[in-house]
């Protein structure tokens, strides 16, 4: 998955960023306090 032509470590970006999300979901803290 990910754009043509990038390089690879999309996927993991993207892994990380969905449960950057699902943590302030759960949690219900504003995006500043994220680790």
């Amino acid at each position: 998955m990910g754009r043509p032509g990038t390089g690879g470590g999309t996927g993991r970006d993207n892994r990380l960023f969905v449960n950057a999300v699902l943590y302030r979901v759960r949690t219900g803290i504003s995006w500043r306090d994220l680790p």
